[in-house]
């Protein structure tokens, strides 16, 4: 089981403990992440990196959830957090019960296919694209004045154990890349941002308006087009949103 991010058997161990307080379903989720951001200002890059492991627990009972967690996956911590969802069930009354199924790997389709895993991507390929987009956009218009270009991916591992007995594995990678210009036109600076962002690995550069020169040409040409824009009319007015981050205001 060395396969495993954490021993099934001590995940359901800590479960069983859970239904025996009181839990009317509980899970373990395990979750490791690896991320790589890459950002050129400037014509200066900087590369940095991050990884987390971490472990949580997840309960019900009466209609109410509880959820705990810990980084790493040290056997005290996470005694701790399952021992802080165990005081909080047995506090709602709940019934003590018992995992009757015998714990089953549950097989499940990937959500997605990768060609190019991004743990297998050199560092310099992934310069190579942000240097590439930052090349074409201040190449794209002589009134390039600033250009930034940000490169993000990550892959996150995760098992996930329930009061079912499910075992669940899950990989998922994902790629992103944001290119902003400012143009000085006048004295005046304008600015757009061209980005995508999917769940893919490195292959999802390639993909049709996902490519870095396209990032960067699509970027300076909306940048452009406010050289001519005119002032917005003032007052109040009916607005319109496009579906996306605009949903969250």
């Amino acid at each position: 089981m060395n396969d495993y991010l954490l021993d099934p058997e001590f995940g359901f161990q800590r479960i069983r403990r859970m239904m025996a307080a009181g839990a009317e379903w509980c899970e373990v989720l395990v979750e490791e992440s690896s991320t790589w951001r890459l950002v050129c200002e400037d014509r200066k890059t900087n590369v940095s990196t991050l990884s987390r492991l971490g472990v949580s627990v997840y309960a019900i009972v009466s209609g109410k959830s509880f959820h705990c967690c810990c980084d790493g996956t040290n056997p005290s911590s996470i005694d701790r957090i399952t021992e802080a969802i165990c005081v909080s069930l047995k506090r709602e009354g709940g019934t003590s019960r018992s995992l009757d199924t015998a714990p089953f790997e549950l097989e499940t389709d990937p959500v997605q296919r990768v060609v190019e895993p991004l743990d297998e991507v050199s560092l310099e390929r992934k310069l190579a694209a942000v240097i590439e987009a930052d090349t074409v956009a201040r190449d794209s218009h002589e009134a390039a004045h600033q250009v930034t270009v940000s490169y993000v991916d990550g892959v996150r591992n995760a098992l996930i154990l329930t009061s079912k007995g499910k075992i669940v594995r899950d990989t998922r990678s994902m790629v992103e890349m944001i290119v902003q210009v400012f143009l000085k036109v006048n004295g005046e600076l304008l600015a757009s941002t061209s980005s995508f962002g999917k769940l893919a690995g490195f292959e999802g550069l390639k993909q049709p308006k996902c490519h870095p020169d396209y990032l960067a040409r699509e970027a300076v040409r909306k940048a452009a087009v406010l050289i001519d824009a005119k002032p917005s009319p003032e007052g109040q007015m009916p607005v319109v949103f496009a579906p996306g981050s605009s949903g969250v205001l």
